[in-house]
């Protein structure tokens, strides 16, 4: 810590004694006495966890006499927290000046950027301008009322987590491309989601893994019976951060038709279309010749 000071207005003042301690104890330690020096830096601190105060006690060389101590000044300590997504910043208050204002600073491309600054008055700030597993490092100034002060607190290191489960997912809807072959499409999930867990199942068979698809928003499944039966889709996203799982959207299940031949005319039946709500349905017929 670098300790600055003003000469005392006395000629027979050439001595400074520099005094400090943690500000969990009461005793007061020496760390030196200078001569004809107005500044030093105090070393072997622990300025990490703990703030420190300081004061500075004149001597009269000649008659050896001590004055009163200046007026204490302590550290600033900061702390931080990782939260959800986001750095919780928080220090105790620099004492010995005003405080105008305290400086945030952020280290960032190799180097100490200021991205905000807040009232003296006040003594925590949050920065949401992170990502799930990245470490950053933070560090505050305070600026006096007046006289232009300033004071460093000694750096620190945040890690934010993600706590939160990624929201449930949804499909908009799956459709048979071609006997085998079954589309599903979905909506993209919010931005820290990358993957998507497709899954299927015939109607009387368990639940499968298709695939997990990256940044994509729609997969074509092959292999299927089409014909014979009807196969549900449902997907779930994993957060790419904390890989936390959501939960499965509603599942979507496709028609399956029949058909029975009768005198000059055909009866086609179809299971329904289940995950939104059909408002009709058009029946396409097909032969040799033409579409109808």
């Amino acid at each position: 810590v670098s300790l600055a000071w003003q000469f005392s207005s006395s000629k027979k003042v050439k001595d400074y004694e520099i005094d400090y301690k943690s500000t969990t104890s009461s005793t007061w330690r020496v760390f030196k006495t200078v001569r004809l020096q107005n500044s030093i830096t105090v070393t072997g601190l622990k300025t990490h966890d703990t703030a420190y105060d300081f004061r500075v006690i004149a001597i009269d060389t000649c008659m050896g006499n001590k004055s009163l101590p200046g007026v204490v000044h302590q550290t600033v300590l900061l702390k931080g927290t990782g939260g959800n997504l986001v750095s919780l910043l928080s220090w105790s208050p620099y004492q010995g000046f005003g405080v105008n204002s305290y400086v945030i600073f952020k280290y960032i491309k190799n180097k100490w950027v200021r991205i905000d600054s807040v009232i003296g008055s006040k003594a925590n700030y949050n920065d949401s301008a992170v990502q799930c597993r990245g470490i950053y490092y933070y560090k505050i100034l305070a600026y006096s009322n007046s006289g232009g002060f300033t004071s460093y607190s000694d750096s620190i290191s945040v890690q934010p987590i993600d706590a939160v489960t990624p929201p449930t997912p949804y499909i908009q809807y799956a459709s048979v491309l071609k006997n085998g072959f079954i589309a599903v499409y979905w909506n993209k999930s919010v931005p820290i989601v990358k993957q998507y867990d497709i899954w299927y199942k015939s109607a009387h068979g368990p639940w499968k893994s298709f695939a997990i698809l990256t940044n994509m928003y729609s997969a074509t499944i092959s292999g299927l019976n089409t014909r014979d039966s009807t196969w549900s889709f449902r997907i779930n996203v994993i957060d790419s951060c904390s890989s936390k799982i959501s939960k499965y959207s509603a599942a979507h299940t496709v028609m399956n038709i029949a058909g029975t031949a009768g005198n000059l005319s055909n009866t086609v039946t179809w299971s329904s279309y289940i995950g939104f709500t059909v408002n009709k349905y058009y029946i396409y017929a097909w032969n040799k010749n033409c579409q109808l």
